[in-house]
């Protein structure tokens, strides 16, 4: 029938075709609309993880996914998936408001068709756009944003890149290693799989697994992490880092986390060791589901408790300035403790 709103999943052979609807309808030059090997790389596995709305054979809306299994098919049962990228025909340079309508029932169809589709159990959307935020509440999503905590080097007598941080003498002392915690990098898979780990995993959702570890982080096109396990006795912590290079001057972005947020205090030491290691400025960290007393314990300073205080985000290209990442969530008769961190979705990514 002319004028049919069909919505399916979309197929690998569609990847071109949706880069360009993004590219006109959501942001021109959008890395996702540019860059085919990324795109593949976040969204297509054995299926494009997507799905579509077509009216006359023509794309009108978009919904990009990352379900979990995506990094570890073991955790396909688990049916923990990212909400991405949401957008339909002439959403650039508008407000959901002024959307026409028709444009709005798509969005509406689209969404719920996702949904209805991948029965999940958990739905995570990170960085959302703020024109989306009354619609998720409305459908009861827990609706919060990041908390943003950093720690500058005791190294450093100034900073480069932070703007108006003011150092104290305490701030520059060096935490001494009372806690007698031992660190170690993971360079491999084989390494990683050989760890007695799999206990640290239960703290959380959405659920995440070695074979997870190594997808998403050792096996990365573009970006170099570094996977840290932090051990007292035995190994209590996993952290996940990734180094910015810009301005002659290195900083470290800790990107995920695996174990408990009670363990989470004893990181200190090991957070000025590694900014020794690596020469950077500071270490930053975005987190939901951790309380500001334990990432106060563990010496993290919250951003937002000096308001002159600039810690930029964004280096690809860089933006100086504050970015407050905004989160929603919805469990469907699920019981766990949700944590997100920065490198959850699509969030920690190439842009440039």
């Amino acid at each position: 029938m002319k004028n049919k709103l069909v919505i399916k999943f979309a197929k690998k052979k569609d990847t071109i075709k949706i880069q360009k609807f993004i590219n006109l309808h959501y942001k021109k030059n959008h890395i996702l609309a540019r860059n085919q090997k990324l795109f593949e790389w976040l969204y297509i596995d054995k299926i494009s993880n997507c799905t579509l709305a077509l009216k006359n054979n023509k794309i009108v809306g978009v919904y990009l996914y990352i379900p979990l299994k995506k990094f570890d098919e073991k955790l396909n049962k688990e049916r923990h998936v990212f909400g991405s990228l949401w957008v339909i025909k002439d959403f650039k340079n508008h407000v959901v408001k002024n959307l026409e309508r028709e444009n709005v029932g798509i969005a509406l169809r689209l969404f719920y068709k996702t949904y209805e589709l991948l029965k999940p159990k958990l739905v995570v959307a990170s960085g959302m756009d703020p024109r989306l935020c009354a619609f998720h509440n409305l459908k009861k999503y827990k609706l919060s944003k990041l908390n943003h905590h950093f720690i500058v080097s005791p190294y450093i007598k100034k900073t480069n890149i932070i703007k108006n941080f003011i150092f104290s003498n305490r701030s520059k002392k060096r935490r001494i290693n009372k806690t007698k915690i031992s660190f170690k990098k993971i360079y491999n898979a084989k390494e990683l799989k050989n760890l007695s780990i799999n206990s640290l995993f239960r703290y959380q959702i959405p659920l995440k697994s070695k074979i997870y570890l190594i997808s998403r982080y050792l096996n990365h096109p573009f970006y170099k992490y570094h996977i840290y396990v932090i051990s007292k006795e035995k190994i209590i912590n996993i952290c996940i880092l990734r180094i910015i290079k810009f301005k002659n001057t290195n900083i470290i972005r800790f990107v995920d986390y695996v174990g408990s947020n009670r363990s989470f205090t004893i990181l200190n030491p090991f957070f000025h060791e590694i900014l020794n290691i690596y020469k950077a400025e500071y270490l930053d960290f975005y987190s939901y589901g951790i309380s500001l007393n334990i990432l106060k314990k563990a010496g993290l300073k919250n951003r937002t408790e000096n308001r002159k205080l600039i810690i930029p985000s964004y280096f690809e290209p860089f933006v100086n300035k504050n970015i407050d990442v905004v989160i929603g969530y919805k469990k469907f008769n699920i019981k766990g403790k949700v944590r997100i961190f920065k490198a959850d979705s699509d969030q920690d990514r190439p842009n440039i």
